[in-house]
């Protein structure tokens, strides 16, 4: 005999007679039914499916881009449709970029360095779960030059004055050299003064915009040029040292309302403020906590340092999306206690922010406890330690449940307990969630899946039987 539970957060879990696997649960959190027999298990899950039609390629050194296309599934299946943003990152050279989902989508002129290019797509469906795709553009090393750029890549920005510099050089180089310029010339325009000798470090001194590439030479002294021109933006000013670090301009938040702002501060250590607004009010610089968005919008955000001299003001303000995927009547997402937070009382505040049609009532599972419905926002008396918590709406007749796609995890320390605590803390909050992550990698490994799109089932095995 064996049993089989369906939590809150989508994951599955089970326990008893184990002789054909029946137990042995898949991973993953966007399970929506489970069923068993005598020796078998079955679970459905829905995955948004998203497909690049591209196939793996290989493309001459010349091909600095590439565009890549594909589709989602389609539009009338409501439940594994892609919706709101998607997002690819090239994972060779960190390149990224965000579109809007269509059941048939292309992005144009994915830049691409020398070597393997894996892109990869994703994108989610109305509950949160997420679906994605990669392929492999290879591009070969240009022929007869034997020096390339690695980074920084092309179009690289950074708030940082010194900027570490790789460049891949050939056997036959002997004296290997670094040539920079300020206005977008390339080779062989650039001269001996705007070259000085390799090195992997380089300090700048302001910021602006820097067209640099690499020049090298044999034994017999000819020279050989890099194959590209690469540019590199700076955009912090040195003194007195307050800047944006993360997020970077243009980050979306979507399904997630809570983000810590960080900021380097430099001299400026008497008062550190921010503000999501530029610059219209100003609250007290948190690096431990995340900062939770009432709503979604676009917010510009920025900081502030006092020195005995006065305010000093970041030069950039970064501009954040917040926003929502979600499709149908209503939604509920989780607001505070936010994920990786840290809150100094025994009776936190619980607090969510609903879309759409009115629910009748809201609940809070805490801990992976029962639901419980309450009036929020409101408090919970809590004992000291990491706890968990995510919350559905419900709406009658039925009901119908409408759960939040996130379960956020925070720590409960005492008041007055002191700022280098607190960090410990998220170091061990930190640990404790990757140590859960490769326990359920190293567990749940025996799991056989047969999938039937765009719907899958988990066959947690016993005896051998399919779905058509």
């Amino acid at each position: 005999m064996h049993s089989l539970a369906l939590r809150s957060d989508g994951t599955l879990v089970g326990w008893g007679w184990n002789n054909y696997g029946q137990i042995n649960c898949p991973s993953g959190s966007n399970f929506v039914a489970m069923a068993a027999g005598g020796d078998h298990s079955l679970a459905i899950s829905f995955v948004p499916f998203v497909d690049i039609t591209n196939a793996n390629a290989s493309v001459t050194y010349t091909n600095s881009h590439y565009s890549i296309g594909g589709t989602n599934s389609p539009l009338m299946d409501v439940t594994n449709q892609v919706v709101g943003t998607m997002w690819w990152i090239n994972a060779l050279n960190g390149s990224y970029g965000v579109f809007v989902a269509n059941e048939t989508w292309t992005i144009q002129n994915t830049p691409l360095n020398f070597g393997t290019n894996v892109i990869t797509v994703n994108g989610t469906n109305t509950y949160g779960w997420l679906g994605s795709d990669s392929v492999r553009i290879v591009r070969a090393l240009p022929v007869g030059t034997p020096i390339v750029l690695v980074a920084p890549v092309d179009n690289y920005l950074t708030n940082q004055f010194t900027v570490d510099f790789n460049v891949g050089y050939g056997d036959a180089i002997v004296y290997k050299y670094l040539v920079t310029n300020s206005v977008p010339v390339f080779v062989p325009v650039f001269d001996a003064s705007q070259m000085f000798p390799y090195k992997n470090t380089i300090n700048f001194s302001g910021t602006g915009t820097v067209y640099w590439t690499a020049l090298g030479y044999d034994i017999g002294y000819i020279d050989h040029w890099a194959f590209e021109t690469n540019r590199l933006t700076i955009q912090k000013t040195l003194t007195p040292g307050v800047h944006l670090v993360a997020p970077i301009s243009g980050t979306r938040l979507t399904n997630v309302f809570a983000c810590k702002l960080l900021a380097e501060y430099g001299a400026a250590t008497l008062d550190r403020q921010l503000s999501i607004i530029a610059g219209a009010s100003w609250f007290a610089y948190d690096p431990d906590n995340p900062f939770v968005f009432n709503n979604v919008g676009t917010y510009r955000w920025t900081a502030r340092g006092r020195t005995a001299t006065g305010w000093w003001y970041a030069p950039e303000t970064n501009t954040l999306i917040v926003t929502t995927n979600y499709s149908g009547d209503n939604a509920m997402f989780l607001l505070e206690p936010a994920d990786d937070s840290v809150a100094t009382n025994f009776t936190p505040r619980f607090r969510v922010l609903t879309y759409g049609s009115a629910f009748a009532f809201a609940q809070v599972s805490i801990d992976n406890d029962a639901f419980v419905t309450v009036s929020l926002p409101t408090n919970f008396a809590l004992a000291d330690g990491l706890h968990q918590w995510t919350a559905r709406g419900g709406v009658l007749p039925g009901p119908v449940y409408t759960y939040a796609p996130a379960t956020n995890t925070f720590n409960v320390l005492p008041e007055g307990v002191s700022a280098g605590i607190a960090a410990l803390a998220l170091t061990a909050l930190a640990a404790r969630k990757r140590a859960r992550r490769r326990s359920m990698r190293v567990n749940l490994t025996s799991t056989s899946v047969v999938k039937a799109a765009p719907i899958r089932f988990s066959h947690l095995q016993g005896f051998p039987w399919e779905i058509h």
